[in-house]
Parts: structure tokens; sequence; C-alpha cells
């Protein structure tokens, strides 16, 4: 399962609830206060406006934020920038954040990522928790600076530290993955503890994620599914399609395919991706609804729309095969490779297939080897049993014996049928001298998890 890494928090209204400075004596920043923080936005905006005109940086930071939230009518971008830039350059760092974050969700020639990495780091140097939040999760992304996820594990640190639940989730999610510190189980743990105790939806979803797959914790299906559903009470359409998935297979519950589809689908109305493509398999085998591929299909075409790698592939698939939609490996292919284009381990391993079978493109063994070779990289098993007959047979590549005994192993180890009766046809071939090379490579291959092989 996907485990997201989300922005830090946006600046919404936990944090415009921040005390808006007064000046001594000034009864109507008061009142524009007291009204921002009763919800009654418009009349705070009536408050604070002639102070922001002058220039005010407190009234220019409260105006800036209700432009640019939109919350008292429909949100002004720009001149929420206009008067948040007086905050700003005033000093005040909650106005520095959220300019930065204007100026990140800008669009056009207004969107200046480096203007608003200059900003956060203002407001991180200042101390500031959320400019150290924002400044990590722009070192993670590589937004108006160079991708650097030790960078990014620092400045998370800093706002973790302060209490910062996005952050602490984010810097748990680092742990988790080894981006930028070692990888780390018990600290991911530790992070997502302290943010989901703060209320963080994410958190309890990624916390759910450790114990679903007993990644540094014992696997617990029953504080899986109590995490989940903690996430999915905060609106977390991920943890929903989770919770789906768990009555699916049934994997702590009773196995209820009404139930599964009924949270697929409260995800899926959410506009998630994979509860989409999750859906399609209850119309695809006939789960607790009408058996129909041609909906199916339908609900494959929008998750890939919105760019979700396994459904690219499913729909590649149901192109190949004909199934809810008339057969074409052009438009297979088209959807493979778009899943491909993101890594995904089986879209490789079926454009493999394609040239290998002259489906829908020239057949071309040089070629089906070439995205063998990638699949079987990525994980995919049913490619490295094909690569190491390719090897064999010197189809696509040049005959080789010991890497075909390499790819037949780490097939067999990963208990395809059929590896090991290859894997001892090969072995009786095999000089000595091949076999230490062919041992040579297995380990050197497994040692740097298949970037190595070749």
């Amino acid at each position: 399962m996907f485990l997201p890494i989300r922005p830090a928090r946006t600046i919404g209204l936990l944090c415009l609830w921040l005390a808006f400075n007064t000046s001594a004596g000034s009864q109507q920043a008061t009142n524009a206060q007291s009204a921002f923080d009763a919800g009654e936005y418009s009349r705070a905006l009536e408050l604070a406006l002639p102070a922001a005109k002058r220039g005010e940086p407190a009234a220019s930071y409260m105006v800036g934020l209700i432009y640019d939230r939109g919350l008292s009518g429909k949100a002004d971008p720009a001149a929420a920038r206009a008067h948040l830039a007086v905050a700003a350059k005033a000093g005040d760092a909650r106005a520095q954040v959220a300019l930065g974050a204007n100026l990140l969700a800008a669009q056009g020639d207004a969107r200046d990522p480096l203007g608003a990495v200059e900003l956060f780091r203002k407001a991180a140097e200042s101390g500031d928790r959320e400019g150290q939040s924002w400044l990590g999760h722009a070192y993670q992304h590589g937004l108006g600076v160079p991708q650097d996820h030790a960078t990014a594990a620092r400045f998370y640190r800093m706002a973790a530290t302060q209490g910062h639940a996005a952050a602490q989730n984010n810097l748990g999610f680092l742990f988790q993955n080894g981006l930028g510190v070692e990888r780390d189980y018990a600290q991911a743990l530790r992070w997502y503890l302290s943010a989901a105790e703060a209320g963080d939806g994410v958190a309890h979803f990624n916390l759910g994620v450790l114990f679903e797959h007993g990644l540094g914790v014992q696997q617990n299906f029953a504080e899986a599914l109590k995490r989940y559903r903690a996430a999915a009470d905060m609106g977390q359409p991920k943890a929903q399609a989770a919770i789906g998935s768990l009555y699916a297979r049934g994997a702590g519950v009773r196995r209820d395919f009404a139930e599964a589809f009924k949270w697929y689908s409260a995800a899926a109305d959410a506009g998630d991706a994979s509860a989409i493509n999750g859906l399609a398999s209850f119309y695809l085998y006939g789960l607790s609804v009408k058996k129909d591929p041609t909906i199916a299909a339908r609900h494959y075409r929008k998750a890939a729309d919105l760019g979700f790698a396994e459904a690219q592939n499913n729909l590649g698939f149901f192109y190949q095969q004909g199934t809810g939609v008339p057969q074409d490996h052009g438009e297979a292919m088209k959807w493979y490779r778009l899943a491909a284009a993101q890594d995904y381990a089986v879209a490789h391993y079926n454009i493999a297939v394609l040239y290998a079978r002259g489906l829908g493109v020239k057949r071309d063994f040089t070629e089906a080897a070439k995205w063998h070779l990638s699949a079987a990289q990525l994980g995919n098993v049913p490619a490295q049993f094909s690569l190491s007959g390719m090897y064999l047979e010197g189809q696509g590549v040049a005959k080789d014996l010991p890497r075909a005994y390499t790819w037949a192993e780490i097939a067999m180890r990963s208990g395809f049928d059929g590896a090991a009766a290859r894997l001892d046809a090969i072995m009786q071939q095999l000089s000595p001298a091949q076999l230490t090379r062919a041992q040579g490579l297995v380990k050197r291959c497994l040692e740097s998890e298949m970037r190595e092989c070749r």
C-alpha cells in the first residue's frame, strides 16, 4: 500500500486562530480579532481592512489570510499576496509562511518557488515551526531548491521537536523509507505516534500501515483497523480504502465484500484513485455487485486518468485482452508505458510481453529483453524467470549461462514454480569458473537490492 507523505500542514483555520497582534488602545483591532476568532470573517475583514490599507502588519496579515483562504467570499490570491507581503516584510513569521505557501500554490508567472523558499527560510531561522516544516517540505520535493532528503529531515526534526504534528508525520515517513536518514522503523513509529496523539489523520493512517504489514512492530490487523478508522474519521480517503481492503481480504475481520464495497465507495467519492481502482475489481468479478467488465474498465480509466499507476497497468491489460473495451494493443502499450514511467514493475513486464509476441508493435526480442530486465530489477518475479530463459537461449541478449543462473536463482528464491528445475539444468552446463562467477553475480545482485543486476 502506498504510504503518502503530505506537504507540511497548510496554514488553515488552526493557524488562523493565532492571536492577531493588536496595537495598544486599538478597539477596532480588538473587535476585528474577536470577529475573526468567532468565524465572522466578513466582519473581521471590514474592521481590519482600513488598518491594512495603512500598512499595519498585523491587520495586513489578517486581511491577507482572509483573501488567501476565501474566508469571506471568493479567494483572491493576488490581493492576499499584496497584504501578506506587508506583514512578511515587517518580520511576521506567520505571514512569511503564508505568503510562501501562496507563492507555491500560485499559477503562471505568479508562482515563485525560489521566493517561497526564502520566506520559509526566514521564518525557520526565527524558530517558527511552521516555517521549518514547510522548508523541510521544499527540500523533500525539490521546490525552489535541489531535492535533499537529509536537509528535509533536519528541518522536519526542528519542527517536530516543537510539536508540529505534520512535521512529525513527515519525519516518520523519512525514517520508514530511509530517505535522508537510515531506515529505522522504531523512529518512524515514534514520530507517527507523536503526530497521531496530536490528532494528525495521516499519521494514524501510516501507523495502520506499519501494523498491517508488521513493519518494525508485530503484525496486528486489529490495531491496523483501529488506526485506519481513526484516520477515516478525520477525513482520510486512503484510510477508508485501507479499511475496504481489510474487509475484502478478510484480514483481521470477517471477509465482507458488501462492507468492503461501502468503504471503497466512500474513498472513491472523495476522489481517491486507489479506491476507484479497487472498485473496478468488484465489478470485474461480481463481488457484492452485478458483474460488469464495462463498468470495471470505466473505473480503471478514471483512476488511470488520475495518474494511478496500477490502474494504468490494469486498463492496459483490459485493452490487451479486450475486456470491457475493444481489444487494442496500441492502447494497451500506451497505458503500460504510463505506468512503467512510474516504475510500476508489472507494466514493465507487460511491455516486454508485447515486444516478445509482437502485439501492437514489431516483434523485437532485444526490446523484450530490455523491458524484462527493468521489470526484474523492480522485483517482478515472472520477468526474472523469463530473463533467465533469454540468457539461457541467447534470445535478445548474448547467451550467458552465469546470468541465466543468476536470474533463475533469484526467481527460485522468490518462489517461482519451475525456477528450481531450470537452475538445476543450468548448473549441469556450468564450468567451475562459470559457477563461481554466477554465484558472485547473485550475491552482488541481492546485496544491491537489484540495482547492480544486469
